[in-house]
């Protein structure tokens, strides 16, 4: 009996571990590439102020005349030391990604190395050619679909792989995604996610991927008390998707970072991951990110006029709050599975006490 029991007890066991852990991801389809857009690498000087660069522009600095962002290329990295919250891009010396890797973009992510105690706010930030929005060149910032309703709750995710290659996910975001203290690793958005911010607030914002470019990068970003011991630090954009072209440069032979593979995060279910934000799947209390004293615009900044050139582009918005959680977490059919299994141990150990009692009896 202690044999069965013990057989049992280890199956519901197995149970409880394979259910619980994420689901995997599928092999990638053949096709599916990595792009890498910029690894800062080559075509910037040392120690360049990224103020100084091509194509700059700032929130803080171009729309409210605050001091910008005090980001800076060294040693093949972006890094940021005070001024953590802005939204700034500029023009990729690497040349960014063109229309024809664009158009199969899925996901777009970039490396993070965060010193900072604090949590942090982020997203993607760039824009295409500027002088071709006639012809559906588009910027990218997370923003909520004009066509949907004012009152409608858009919550925001993306995966996580950190550089010891822990796969999870960031979900429930109100406004950009939410990263941890000292967090290290990639972060990869759906593209889609992505709305452009070079139209009016009645205009359609989708983005046509098939028609614009990726030409200048940056982010929109808030985070505190960022000095140049908490520094921030940001390496090798990228963009992926079944039909990009697979040349991911530095992410695949990196001995600084995780090397990452599209197979990490391709396919997998997002809601199958931990979620490591501070809002939560299924109900309880939100803990809201730590704010800026310098906090990201709002709607109410005009931020959805149309930009004429490139040093009017709209300004970063935050989207509404939203409460809805996204089923996820410990699946509700695991824990039934489980259920079953330890009924099936007490129905074993019953029928085998059972068979004891009754040969005891016929011994008599």
């Amino acid at each position: 009996m202690k044999k069965i029991a013990s057989i049992m007890a280890a199956l519901v066991l197995m149970c409880a571990f394979a259910f619980a852990a994420p689901q995997e991801s599928t092999a990638a389809p053949d096709n599916v590439g990595i792009y890498l857009i910029e690894d800062f690498n080559s075509g910037y000087e040392e120690f360049a102020s990224v103020s100084t660069l091509p194509g700059f522009w700032s929130w803080c600095y171009s729309a409210m005349g605050w001091p910008a962002a005090d980001a800076y290329i060294e040693m093949g990295e972006m890094c940021i030391y005070s001024n953590g919250s802005d939204a700034f891009y500029f023009d990729s010396a690497k040349g960014g990604a063109p229309k024809e890797e664009v158009a199969n973009a899925e996901y777009i992510g970039f490396h993070v190395n965060s010193n900072l105690d604090q949590e942090i706010l982020i997203g993607f930030f760039g824009c295409g050619d500027v002088d071709k929005k006639a012809e559906g060149e588009s910027g990218f910032q997370m923003v909520k679909d004009n066509s949907l309703p004012e009152d409608a709750v858009v919550t925001y995710a993306a995966y996580v792989i950190t550089d010891d290659g822990e796969v999870m996910a960031t979900r429930n975001n109100p406004d950009r995604v939410t990263l941890p203290p000292n967090f290290k690793g990639y972060v990869v958005y759906d593209i889609n996610d992505y709305k452009n911010n070079w139209v009016s607030s009645e205009e359609d914002n989708n983005i046509d991927l098939s028609k614009t470019s990726i030409k200048t990068i940056g982010l929109n970003i808030n985070a505190n008390d960022v000095d140049v011991d908490s520094y921030l630090s940001f390496d090798n954009f990228f963009i992926c998707g079944e039909g990009v072209t697979n040349q991911p440069g530095d992410i695949a032979t990196t001995e600084d970072y995780v090397q990452l593979d599209a197979s990490m995060f391709y396919g997998v279910d997002i809601n199958s991951l931990d979620n490591i934000s501070p809002y939560p799947d299924q109900g309880g209390t939100v803990t809201p990110p730590a704010d800026d004293e310098t906090p990201a615009p709002t709607e109410n900044n005009d931020a959805t006029a149309p930009a004429e050139t490139a040093g009017e582009t709209a300004a970063p918005t935050a989207t509404q709050n939203g409460g809805d959680a996204e089923s996820a977490g410990f699946p509700t059919w695991a824990w039934i599975v489980i259920a079953v299994a330890v009924v099936a141990i007490i129905v074993v150990i019953a029928v085998v006490a059972g068979k004891k009692n009754k040969g005891a009896d016929d011994n008599k």
